[in-house]
């Protein structure tokens, strides 16, 4: 059990295992209310409430104070183990470059095994970097307290985005969710196939894949955040510290696959496929606007996840929604590991087929424009208007429920954001982009041949590029169906 006064835990057993939940200090309020799908567990800290209904800090930062060689910003959260600010180096000026600076709470600088994730989390940042995962750009400590320095994505997690379209009585379009999908595989994948220094394979399991840890930039760059609760085959931690063992859980509850709830129980290996479930439920939220499994608590939802209980059907939630697409979420979220798709790789090969066979051809510009419309004050505030008061209204195209996939429609989107998209392409070059873009205007206006042309020059600059193959090969098939229907 954890200790009072100390950082609780959630450990198990628990109370239909035998477990308890350890309760906060007395006099101490939860930094958040408890809720079935968003409990951030591993370590449940408290802060203290200011009057006016503000979070204080609980480390003395605050901002424009100085901390390391950096000056504080704003804040933009606290948890349970960490303190997350924005922040300029203190000897720059006003235009230096922000970063984000997450400092572990000093609570949690005392517990050994919370220290070593946050040099895990540095010591990974080699073998995970790709351009779909925030880099970790430095590691210290600074007056006893451990912090990060990550790369600053200016941009809104899908929490945000589920939430502001949840409010505007809107829905996620389909295509949206399949290209963040795409690009969360691409981080997954590098991970999966992480090496340590020596070649030998790391078997890294990122292990909290939720709207929260996933963004999106106005540029329409998906990334991958924290790897802090990320397991391996071999800890990167000294001995005898690092990795949780047996009767801890880590992650948010709604969001973990059965053999997480039950590792935590027996000690069982999770692999690469708890990942897989991870992002099959965030897929079925964006789509249907709340996560498979719902339960009235904390430990009614861990029995649904862990006995296998069946999800509603994803078309009952959200009819507009493809069945192919229905299939692929639904493969993601079978109980049986062995039943799911076995690595990311085969997912994304799925949700590509399905845009491919639908006529869909998302980029990142179409996803940043239609961020822009969903979150209209950025552009405002970046221009000088301030919302309310005298600023431009925001477009009314949000797509509906009955919407598909327009490239026309996502044109009429704010067009400030476009360059902003060609500039941040990461896992190719800006001419590949402009390439793959060029072909999809010549397959809009029936132009195959030049399309084709136009994607095997994509190809030919960004080989690497998953979407440009399959849509290359999607093409190159349609285009011998036709001359083979005249007769050639």
């Amino acid at each position: 059990m954890g200790r009072r006064g100390s950082s609780p835990r959630l450990q198990f057993p628990l109370p239909w295992m035998g477990l308890e939940k350890t309760s906060p200090p007395k006099g101490q309020p939860p930094h958040e209310a408890a809720s079935s799908s968003s409990l951030a567990v591993v370590t449940d800290g408290w802060v203290v409430i200011e009057s006016g209904g503000r979070v204080a800090s609980m480390g003395g930062l605050a901002r424009g104070r100085p901390f390391g060689r950096y000056r504080l910003r704003e804040r933009l959260a606290i948890g349970g183990m960490a303190e997350v600010w924005t922040a300029v180096p203190a000897d720059g000026d006003d235009g230096a470059p922000t970063v984000v600076l997450k400092v572990i709470l000093p609570a949690i600088a005392a517990e050994p095994e919370f220290v070593a994730m946050f040099g895990d989390e540095a010591a990974l940042a080699p073998a995970v970097a790709h351009p779909n995962v925030v880099r970790v750009l430095e590691h210290g400590a600074w007056e006893g307290r451990p912090y990060l320095v990550l790369e600053h994505v200016h941009g809104r997690t899908l929490r945000a985005v589920i939430d502001r379209s949840r409010r505007l009585g809107k829905v996620v379009p389909t295509w949206f969710s399949c290209h963040v999908a795409c690009e969360v595989c691409q981080a997954l994948e590098r991970a999966h196939c992480a090496t340590d220094g020596a070649g030998q394979p790391l078997r890294l399991v990122h292990g909290d894949i939720t709207p929260e840890n996933l963004m999106v930039s106005f540029s329409g760059a998906t990334k991958v955040l924290d790897f802090g609760l990320a397991s391996a085959a071999r800890t990167v931690s000294p001995p005898g510290e690092g990795a949780f063992g047996p009767g801890v859980l880590a992650g948010k509850y709604a969001y973990l696959a059965p053999e997480q709830i039950n590792g935590s129980l027996a000690g069982t290996k999770v692999d690469r496929r708890a990942d897989i479930y991870g992002l099959g439920v965030v897929l079925y939220e964006l789509l249907a606007g709340q996560p498979p499994f719902v339960a009235e608590n904390d430990v009614a939802l861990l029995r649904t996840i862990l006995e296998g209980g069946v999800a509603k059907p994803l078309r009952e939630q959200s009819p507009w929604v493809p069945v192919e697409l229905d299939e692929i979420v639904a493969r993601s979220l079978v109980h049986d590991r062995v039943a799911r798709f076995q690595n990311v790789s085969e997912l994304l090969v799925a949700i590509q087929g399905h845009l491919a066979a639908s006529g869909q051809f998302p980029t990142r510009r179409h996803v940043a424009r239609y961020l822009v419309q969903l979150f209209p004050e950025v552009v405002e505030g970046a221009s000088g208007g301030r919302e309310g008061q005298g600023s431009r209204p925001a477009p009314s195209f949000l797509p509906s429920r009955s919407a598909a996939f327009d490239p026309r429609a996502n044109d009429r989107m704010a067009s400030a954001v476009a360059d902003d998209a060609r500039a941040d392409v990461g896992g190719g070059s800006a001419a590949a982009v402009a390439e793959f873009e060029a072909a999809l205007e010549h397959a809009q206006r029936r132009d195959y041949e030049a399309a084709l042309v136009a994607l095997e020059r994509a190809v030919a600059l960004d080989p690497e590029n998953r979407t440009y193959r399959s849509n290359l090969n999607v093409l190159r098939r349609q285009v011998r169906e036709r001359l083979e229907s005249r007769g050639f």
